[in-house]
């Protein structure tokens, strides 16, 4: 994480211009992980990327999961959605990859059918920033 924008603030509810995870443009390393305290039922997820900015948006991430009760030794495997957002394009383009029109958007939502999940890995592969950078300003996972 870029010192000042830990993934924890991703998911504070706090939504701010300068307020979220970021990842320095290193996107070798653009890996954020939330776990859930128990199994949790997820049907959707929404982020919330470069919020009051004109870039600093994700183009293109992936979304994988993992069911094991460990997270020592984990398996991540491909989160298969359908993705949307109000501003933009949002398309699956492969095994739980997405990739969002150049204009970048800062609400995007994916919803799947109900998975039962012990985490979920977010992998930014792109932005629309000169520097590649991004600010994931929330992660929201839904359940019914």
């Amino acid at each position: 994480s870029q010192g000042g924008f830990d993934v924890a603030a991703a998911i504070d509810g706090k939504v701010e211009e300068d307020q979220g995870w970021a990842f320095l443009g290193r996107l070798q390393e653009a890996h954020a992980v939330f776990t859930f305290q128990h199994p949790s039922l997820v049907r959707s997820i929404s982020i919330l990327s470069g919020f009051g900015r004109q870039d600093h948006h994700l183009t293109r991430f992936a979304l994988s999961v993992s069911t094991d009760s460990s997270l020592e030794e984990v398996v991540w495997r491909p989160l298969l959605c359908e993705g949307k957002s109000e501003s933009a394009t949002v398309k699956a383009v492969g095994s739980g990859e997405f990739a969002v029109d150049d204009e970048g958007a800062p609400l995007v939502e994916v919803t799947c059918n109900d998975v039962k999940v012990t985490a979920i890995r977010l992998s930014v592969l792109a932005s629309d920033a000169v520097n590649s950078n991004a600010i994931v300003n929330e992660f929201s996972a839904f359940g019914f």
